[in-house]
């Protein structure tokens, strides 16, 4: 049976073909399905994770610093297809932001021990 993506494996989210291809393309990659379809990320540049915490500093920004980290993230499907998706389920941004946060290197729960002088 076919999934979404046209992969012949259940657990797969991308057929082997396109993952190859995005892998070439982008290296290292990230697949979550959503409502709308799968959606494959990119690691975030510096760059635009430095506008990510930007926007998410400043109060009337907030909001629009995880469309910009998953828009910039994302490599598939082409940007019109995404919006359409985004458009119709806005939920999609708030599904995607967090793994791809992680994905690019923020760790929520990193190992941390506190050492106080006696």
């Amino acid at each position: 049976m076919s999934n979404e993506s046209g992969s012949e494996q259940p657990d797969e989210l991308l057929a082997k073909e396109l993952r190859d291809k995005l892998e070439k393309e982008h290296g290292e990659i990230l697949a979550i399905k959503t409502r709308a379809g799968v959606v494959v990320f990119k690691v975030f540049s510096k760059g635009d994770y430095d506008r990510y915490t930007d926007l998410l500093m400043k109060e009337g920004t907030r909001a629009k610093a995880f469309s910009h980290i998953v828009f910039a993230s994302r490599i598939h499907p082409e940007a019109q297809a995404f919006m359409n998706w985004v458009d119709k389920y806005p939920g999609i941004i708030t599904t995607c932001a967090n793994p791809v946060l992680e994905f690019g290197g923020v760790e929520t729960e990193a190992a941390t021990k506190k050492y106080v002088s006696a």
